[in-house]
């Protein structure tokens, strides 16, 4: 059994999307204060590094992170190599074969994110959410912080997955990660009246 942690690390100065603030900490107390103990304080936004979007994201009266199950969170799951693409639209995904609920894509963000954030990111079109959701998905994973295009306004492939019910999982980092299928361990903060939470994610691989 292997174990592949694709959770961003939380961090001051942690690669994030430009309107997202950054973590921050400080030490309560400290050794070097003379506590004798080590005890600290973080503050961080509910989108920042790797997180799910829960519907009430983007749609009113949508499902918030408490009523998302874990049944949902975890379970079989395909990773689909997405790399050398700039959308990733129908097309693309009516030529791959769909083989679990939860789908992550891998494309050339994951290589991006190794610097900055600040990039022309691969995204997902308006159509796809509709496809997926018939296809029986119900999470999709990606490698950055937002699903549509950086600056878009719009939000058109948030709502497309969002409306479907699709949980969508950003900013996990894939790299070395081999398209094929995972056991998917998906674990946010149990948080309840909130649209999105930072999350601990796993893919194991099979025997």
């Amino acid at each position: 059994m292997k174990l592949i942690d694709i959770t961003q690390t939380y961090r001051p100065g942690m690669i994030r999307y430009r309107s997202i603030e950054d973590f921050h900490f400080e030490w309560l107390r400290h050794y070097s204060q003379g506590s004798g103990m080590a005890l600290s304080k973080f503050s961080m936004t509910s989108h920042l590094g790797t997180h799910i979007d829960s519907p009430y994201h983007f749609i009113e009266g949508g499902k918030k992170i408490g009523d998302i199950t874990l049944e949902t969170l975890c379970g079989k799951a395909q990773v689909i190599n997405a790399c050398n693409r700039t959308v990733i639209d129908r097309d693309f995904l009516e030529s791959q074969k769909i083989t679990a609920p939860r789908l992550l894509f891998k494309t050339d963000n994951t290589e991006r994110l190794r610097n900055t954030a600040d990039f022309d990111n691969v995204f997902f079109t308006e159509d796809t959410g509709e496809y997926l959701a018939v296809h029986g998905v119900i999470l999709v994973g990606f490698d950055y912080f937002n699903v549509d295009k950086r600056g878009d306004k719009s939000r058109r492939a948030h709502r497309s997955l969002l409306s479907k019910n699709i949980v969508i999982l950003e900013a996990v980092f894939l790299d070395g990660v081999s398209s094929g299928e995972y056991d998917l361990y998906c674990l946010p903060l149990k948080l309840d009246d909130l649209e999105g939470a930072p999350c601990r994610v796993i893919l194991q691989e099979g025997e």
